[in-house]
């Protein structure tokens, strides 16, 4: 019984149907993962933005890079086609990945084989790390201070 209906009834006032509220509290605000060993974690998604720019990972910024095809630059491409994200895996250091999906496909799956429009950059959470530069370059909302110090993220 919710709290209006039960202050509803106390002072006599007719009652509709009861209601039922829940309340849960949001996974991101639950904190980090912490790792010990090797284990299966849900990131936390941090930052997502569609642009019109293809801004193309350079592998030697990270400490794990994946891109099945080469990644051309389409300039027929719609106005806002390119979805830049970062997922933060949980606290760092860690010594690698091994997959992870996006939208529900494996990065290493057949939709992302086909059509070269996808790359997968990630930093392990080794301090210092300085944040990922072509995001820094590409939007005003990712700075250089975004640098993730002890944060696993892709």
């Amino acid at each position: 019984m919710g709290l209006l209906s039960f202050l509803g009834s106390l002072l006599g006032l007719g009652g509709g149907p009861s209601r039922t509220i829940e309340v849960q509290k949001a996974p991101a605000a639950s904190g980090l993962n912490i790792i010990y060993g090797e284990r299966r974690v849900e990131p936390v998604t941090v930052f997502k933005v569609a642009s019109k720019k293809n801004i193309l990972a350079n592998a030697v910024n990270y400490d794990h890079y994946a891109a099945p095809l080469s990644t051309k630059n389409e300039e027929n491409r719609k106005k806002l086609d390119w979805l830049h994200r970062v997922d933060v895996w949980g606290q760092g250091p860690i010594s690698g990945i091994q997959k992870f999906w996006v939208d529900g496909d494996v990065s290493s799956g057949a939709r992302f084989r086909k059509r070269p429009y996808f790359q997968g950059a990630s930093k392990f959470g080794i301090n210092p790390q300085a944040a990922a530069p072509e995001l820094v370059a590409g939007h005003s909302e990712w700075q250089a201070s975004h640098n993730g110090h002890g944060v696993a993220y892709t």
